[in-house]
């Protein structure tokens, strides 16, 4: 038998801030006049630092004086990068906290070389079961070796060690750490994990999962360190760090033990932030359940897992990669790893994976390079910025992560520092969603086929509960759909594929005034007009059979290549009484800008009156400068145009303007607000020229928000996360706004978003790769998300603009289907 350790020791020090200042981790926003204040970026590392000795307390002596290269190198690293909260993985644990404290004091705390020192008032460590005797022979070689630092031990033990602690885990923090909530699950079973890949003895053929004997298994942990959920104050909103471990998926024979342990390890975090799929965990101190639904988190370490090459069950870290509540918006990459893949060959020369992302410089023959190290973001935060610490060979820096020597190996560790910045998002929820529509041959609920793409809001004349909404399906045409997200109509001729749509109220056709919808034809290169009753909710095709194509006219093989009609944008001018509509091409960088004109027998055609082109973005072809969102601001006679790899352009509206476009904000890197694709853009009015620009960043499905006025300051940015009437949106393309009250299901305005990745999925093969086929549109009260923004930045006003009338104060009028000279 064995001694069994104590309970589990966790030590949570709140370290003195002393005098040394430390360097700001990542510059606070410029703010405009009168604009509320942006939360500043977060900056999560986890660093596998290799602290790790070979004895017992060997680390406590050497981080006792500041004298170990090591360690001072490990030190300097982190200064570098300055994060707000770092994971350290490999920093073995003594019950009494000591190493966390001295790699403080005598390293953090001590400026290194020229960096500024760096000081973590709250810091995290706890158990880890690396070198925990289990008194089985877990590697079945015939003998269970119970004594720390004997052949064979580390084998025997619940995690892999030479003693109990090495190979443990650090968190250091500048924010407080809500100890009281901190949960571990050091000791939850493999066993208890619903569907474990429990190994297979390849002696015991049609025998499954018998590796372990039922004894073995009966105590055996599934974390080979530990799993910790630590919630962490930054500013009130609060984030859980969410880190470990993963053994390495190596070390074994053809059972694969460890990589199916390490498999499994992974999948804890996977389901523990997935809502639904965490009934069966229970933590160290028996509670149930992940986290609800909603919460911020960043799964942090050294996941030993490569999502394309290595060792690891082929599909390990993908269990987290492919969430759908994990931001995956900016994968962290350095200079240095392209630059040592290459140099050093063997296994590198044929991996699949980029090596500017990888995070480990492992052996050459196998496995080489790997990418194994993580910081995932929930996507309620925004990811700002992220890196890998792996500078150039050229770089002074350089020296800090070197290259293997012999005898002592790197100069800090085989493993590179991995940051991100991350900014709490205001998240709301949607109150309705349509019904689904799926782009799949096969669709097993029986959905109508679709592709939902964009939506526009029809305010109605005499009575606003009655107002609908209008959204395009692509190949599936369009539905029109109440506000409690209800069809009323479907509209699906063979043959066409209307990618978006805007209307305009009171548009003269002949002797009446009517209200118009107007949506683009990609697959025909057309435009579509509709006339709008307001009586039935239903919508009629008025469009002159004379109209022809709109950029492809004479050349069939640019409506082959699908450069055909794409983005829309209706515009009434002021200036004028004219209505005209832009119309954007596919996969190029031209914007025609039309005027509506009535067509015979009552029809509506429109005719060229000039055209432009934004330019094509850096290193990229023409395709790369394709526009889809814009919006027209009608009244200060403004075109807004996304385009989707560069960012957000405006222009003027009117047909005689010459000046260029100029350009409000760009898709990252260039721009820390917008994430490629830039899409749908809509504009909320508010008195006195002044209002919102919204745009939909649909990279990291979040929504940007804007000032109207002036320069478009940027204000802040949202998301619509999962509630109890809808699932949260993802990859947004079109929107739609409207400041008025619609009746009392909407008394505050109304925001349409189109949901590009609708729950539940419905997955479909693409290119090889499984894509969720269902989409619809979600609908979200305009208070819930002024309420989220700081007080004061945005604003609820539904009698400051009138959508049918912009000119004037009613904001029902005017009634349509008059005759014009009655008006």
């Amino acid at each position: 038998m064995f001694a069994r350790m104590p309970m589990m020791a966790v030590v949570l020090v709140a370290l003195l801030a002393g005098t040394v200042a430390a360097a700001p981790s990542a510059p606070p926003r410029a703010t405009a006049p009168g604009q509320a204040p942006i939360a500043a970026p977060v900056r999560f590392a986890s660093f596998n630092a290799s602290l790790n000795r070979n004895a017992t307390g060997q680390l406590v002596t050497d981080l006792s004086t500041p004298d170990n290269q090591q360690a001072k190198n490990a030190a300097e690293t982190i200064q570098r990068v300055n994060p707000d909260v770092v994971l350290i993985n490999e920093f073995d644990y003594d019950a009494q906290g000591q190493a966390l404290r001295l790699f403080q004091q005598n390293y953090l705390a001590v400026a290194q070389n020229d960096a500024l020192a760096v000081t973590y008032p709250y810091s995290y460590t706890a158990e880890s079961n690396t070198g925990i005797a289990s008194g089985f022979d877990l590697n079945n070689n015939g003998a269970v070796v119970t004594t720390p630092g004997a052949a064979g031990y580390g084998d025997d033990a619940y995690g892999f060690g030479v003693f109990p602690g090495q190979f443990g885990m650090a968190i250091y923090s500048k924010y407080p750490i809500d100890t009281a909530k901190i949960r571990t699950f050091q000791k939850f079973l493999w066993k208890d994990l619903p569907g474990a890949l429990l190994p297979d003895d390849p002696a015991t053929a049609g025998v499954a999962a018998d590796w372990y004997s039922a004894e073995e298994l009966a105590v055996f942990r599934l974390s080979s360190k530990s799993h910790w959920d630590v919630p962490i104050d930054v500013n009130g909103t609060m984030i859980h760090a969410l880190v470990s471990h993963p053994t390495p998926p190596t070390f074994d024979g053809p059972e694969d033990r460890n990589g199916r342990r390490n498999h499994d390890e992974i999948r804890l975090w996977a389901d523990y932030v997935s809502p639904g799929r965490a009934a069966y965990l229970y933590d160290d101190k028996g509670a149930t359940g992940g986290l609800t639904a909603g919460a911020n988190f960043v799964i942090m370490g050294d996941q030993n897992a490569d999502p394309e090459d290595g060792d690891s069950v082929d599909s390990a870290i993908l269990q987290i990669l492919n969430l759908p509540n994990v931001n995956t918006s900016i994968t962290p990459a350095s200079p240095g790893g392209p630059q040592q893949a290459a140099a050093q060959g063997g296994a590198n020369a044929v991996h699949k994976g980029d090596p500017a992302f990888d995070t480990a410089d492992f052996a050459d023959g196998a496995p080489g390079n790997l990418r194994v190290d993580y910081v995932l973001p929930s996507t309620s935060l925004r990811m700002i910025d992220a890196e890998v610490f792996w500078p150039l060979n050229t770089d002074p820096l350089f020296r800090l992560v070197g290259v293997f020597t012999p005898p002592t190996g790197f100069p800090t560790s085989d493993h590179r520092l991995v940051w991100a910045d991350v900014q709490a998002v205001t998240t709301v929820t949607a109150k309705v969603e349509t019904p689904p529509v799926v782009d799949a041959d096969v669709r097993p609920g029986g959905e109508p086929n679709g592709d939902a793409d964009d939506p526009a809001i029809y305010v109605h004349p005499t009575d606003p509960s009655r107002s609908f909404v209008i959204g395009v399906l692509k190949n599936g045409g369009l539905q029109v759909y109440d506000l409690a997200g209800a069809v009323l109509q479907t509209i699906a001729p063979a043959d066409i594929r209307y990618n978006n749509i805007d209307l305009q109220y009171g548009f003269t056709l002949g002797a009446e005034q009517i209200d118009i919808a107007v949506a683009t034809d990609r697959r025909n290169d057309k435009l579509v007009f509709f006339r709008i009753d307001p009586a039935s909710r239903q919508l009629t095709d008025i469009t002159d059979p004379a109209l022809g194509r709109l950029f492809s006219a004479g050349n069939d093989q640019v409506l082959v290549d699908q450069q055909t009609a794409y983005g829309i944008a209706l515009y009434r001018s002021a200036k004028s009484g004219k209505t005209f509509v832009f119309v954007s091409q596919r996969s190029a960088d031209t914007v025609a800008q039309f005027e509506l004109v009535a067509g015979a027998a009552g029809k509506l055609s429109a005719t060229p009156v000039r055209s432009f082109k934004l330019r094509i973005p850096a290193g990229g072809e023409l395709e790369d400068a394709q526009i889809e969102g814009m919006v027209a601001d009608h009244l200060l006679g403004t075109l807004y145009i996304a385009q989707e790899k560069a960012g957000i352009w405006k222009v003027g509206a009117e047909p005689d303007v010459t000046a260029a476009p100029s350009q409000i904000d760009q898709v990252y890197p260039n721009g820390g607000n917008l994430k490629a694709d830039a899409e749908g853009l809509v504009i909320y009015y508010l008195p006195g020229g002044k209002g919102y620009l919204l745009a939909s960043s649909q990279g990291d499905s979040t929504f940007a928000v804007y000032t109207r006025e002036g320069a478009n300051a940027y204000l802040g940015s949202f998301r619509v996360g999962d509630g109890t009437a809808a699932d949260g949106v993802q990859n947004s393309d079109g929107a739609d706004i409207v400041n008025v009250g619609l009746g009392s299901a909407y008394p505050n305005g109304l925001l349409v978003v189109h949901d590009g990745s609708n729950d539940p999925a419905v997955l479909v093969e693409d290119d090889g790769e499984l894509e969720n086929a269902s989409t619809n549109f979600k609908f979200v009260d305009w208070r819930d998300v002024a309420q989220g923004f700081l007080p004061g930045a945005l604003q609820v006003n539904t009698v400051g603009y009138a959508p049918r009338a912009p000119n004037s104060s009613r904001a029902f009028l005017p009634v349509v289907g008059q005759p014009a000279a009655g008006r």
